[in-house]
């Protein structure tokens, strides 16, 4: 006799959920790091305009213009920051609820794979009870006909 789980295509359509739940999960995280990313690349440039402008004051001379426009750069990457900061919630939230429905799935998933472990056990049980049984009565049967 073989063990045939009734749920098997359940099973398999909930790993199928849970591995989409995977996937979708982890593009979420990456659009996440890479706008992260694209964040200190911003910290960075402001950075560097702040080493240029520092020296070109060490310099001196005529570097009013330049100067003017490095302090323009910064206040726009500033502004650009902001905005980063908001775009990069707002993938965050989304990476959450990806994380919520993977996390789920996950649940769904192994829910039905301990009850397929839990019904292969009692099916194992249940053949073994029956080897015993069928046993048993070939050792009757054999003890009835010796002793005849």
């Amino acid at each position: 006799m073989k063990f045939t789980f009734p749920y098997d295509k359940l099973l398999d359509h909930r790993k199928a959920l849970e591995e989409v739940a995977r996937r979708e999960y982890a593009a979420a995280r990456a659009r996440v790091d890479e706008a992260e990313a694209e964040l200190r690349s911003m910290y960075d440039g402001i950075a560097r305009s702040r080493e240029r402008a520092g020296r070109l004051e060490r310099e001196g001379g005529a570097q009013g213009p330049a100067l003017s426009l490095i302090g323009e750069f910064i206040d726009g990457q500033r502004i650009r920051i902001e905005r980063q900061r908001r775009k990069i919630r707002e993938l965050l939230m989304d990476a959450e609820e990806k994380q919520g429905a993977l996390i789920e799935a996950a649940k769904e998933h192994k829910t039905l794979e301990k009850l397929k472990e839990r019904r292969l056990k009692e099916f194992k049980r249940a053949v073994k009870k029956k080897e015993l049984k069928e046993i048993d009565e070939i050792v009757t049967t054999r003890f009835k006909r010796e002793g005849a």
